[in-house]
């Protein structure tokens, strides 16, 4: 009975939002993988949920697909990221967008003809248009190819998004008009640092495409290691964290596409200059000690987040401890060095769960938390620090008690820091030690 009750009241609640006009989109760069140039984006719509703050697809899509609204949903995000698109064509005229198409609304009567209205309404070239539809939609082979034959001779571009994990065939490829192959990510995710070997299905799949004439995009691209194995391999184009997380509109224009002159020091642009001090700072120090803290001074000034912290993971306990704080809250005590809390209670592993990095409504999101209530963080930032093996050893974290929009250059230099962090750290022999508290000599206390 509960589970039949959230599900009717999210129906309602999907339902009086799409009416009110709560959905946005928002947009992920992808990228050229030899150059970095911003070939296309990636349309990503998000619900900006009144007591929950924005929330990702997953948690409206099944809902939106249950009521048949999902249909309404996706002709308005085509409708409004064509319109975003020609604007920004004024300044970068070969820029493309990509939209996701669901199975439902690919066959809905008059699709062909909505998306060649819009396409006519909007000024959008139509090969300028990539509409990304799942492998399992090719599990109706004969309706998909009537749908998209039309609007294929117009010139406008088909992806299939995740590929490897569903229905396709070489032969189901090449008879339909597909240009374009986007692999699950979960696929990238695999590509461990220094074990390029590992991942011969990938490889394998890149060749594939190639040999039928498709782009290859490899999505989830989140370490350079990544980016460099993909090149290697003739990947075409990537897209991911790396080089950007999803955005708003304004913050595209000024950091994604690098309208806007970059945040900068009194010196020199500093968004050129951090990814150096990273690697000249942690090569040079003697110790990690020596290194971190001025790190974390700058990622404070940069990022506007008072307090940046780096934390380890302990796996004998399964806590998150905190090593490094630069500090500049009033809650300075409460992000000590030494501080551990259960890995399962923190704000990190849920924001991580979530897919999400950083957030600036903690409250709305993740109210229940000592986090935000015991300490009134509303603007979060946790980037993951990985080992050689993948597996999660720590986190990169700022915070702040102010609403903030992080700048997505601010993220992409915090995962940077992150991956020479861990290099450095998996450099070191095993039995390097937490810090302790200077007042007791031990580790600090989970602080409920």
């Amino acid at each position: 009975y509960t589970h039949a009750t959230r599900r009717l009241n999210l129906d309602s609640e999907v339902r009086d939002a799409l009416a009110a006009g709560d959905f946005t989109v928002y947009y992920q760069p992808i990228v050229a993988a030899t150059t970095g140039s911003v070939r296309s984006v990636e349309a990503l719509v998000r619900w900006a949920h009144p007591h929950r703050g924005v929330l990702p697809p997953s948690e409206f899509l099944p809902a939106l697909e249950r009521t048949g609204q999902i249909v309404q949903l996706g002709r308005w995000v085509l409708r409004t990221a064509c319109q975003q698109v020609v604007r920004w064509r004024a300044d970068w005229p070969d820029l493309c967008v990509a939209v996701n198409v669901a199975h439902q609304e690919l066959l809905a009567t008059g699709f062909t003809d909505y998306v060649s209205g819009v396409l006519e309404e909007t000024g959008l070239p139509a090969s300028a248009l990539h509409l990304e539809i799942t492998e399992t939609v090719l599990a109706s082979e004969e309706k998909v190819a009537r749908t998209l034959e039309p609007l294929a001779v117009q010139g406008v571009q088909f992806s299939i998004d995740d590929f490897g994990t569903g229905h396709s065939s070489l032969s189901r490829l090449r008879r339909l008009r597909v240009s374009r192959l986007k692999i699950e990510r979960s696929f990238i995710a695999e590509i461990a640092e220094g074990e390029f070997e590992s991942a011969p299905l990938l490889t394998s799949i890149i060749a594939l495409a190639h040999s039928i004439g498709h782009v290859v995009v490899a999505e989830g691209v989140e370490t350079t290691q990544q980016a460099a194995f993909l090149r290697v391999h003739g990947c075409d184009e990537l897209q991911g964290y790396l080089f950007g997380p999803p955005a708003g509109p304004d913050q595209v224009s000024r950091a994604l596409l690098g309208a806007a002159t970059p945040v900068t020091t009194d010196d020199e642009p500093l968004i050129s200059a951090f990814p150096r001090l990273i690697a000249v700072i942690l090569d040079d120090a003697e110790s990690l000690e020596a290194a971190v803290p001025a790190l974390l001074h700058e990622l404070a000034g940069l990022s506007g987040l008072e307090c940046c912290f780096i934390t380890e993971m302990d796996a004998e306990t399964d806590e998150q401890v905190i090593r490094y704080v630069h500090n500049e809250s009033a809650n300075a005590s409460s992000f000590a060095p030494g501080t551990a809390r259960q890995w399962s209670d923190t704000l990190c592993r849920r924001m991580l769960e979530d897919d999400i990095y950083w957030t600036d409504q903690v409250p709305e999101r993740y109210g229940d938390g000592f986090v935000s209530g015991g300490l009134g963080i509303r603007t979060y930032v946790t980037i993951p620090v990985r080992d050689d093996q993948g597996r999660l050893s720590g986190t990169l974290c700022a915070a702040s008690s102010e609403r903030h929009v992080v700048d997505p250059h601010v993220i992409q230099l915090m995962r940077l820091f992150g991956q020479a962090l861990a290099r450095r750290l998996a450099n070191l022999p095993d039995t390097h030690s937490l810090p302790t508290d200077t007042r007791t000599g031990t580790r600090s206390p989970a602080r409920g």
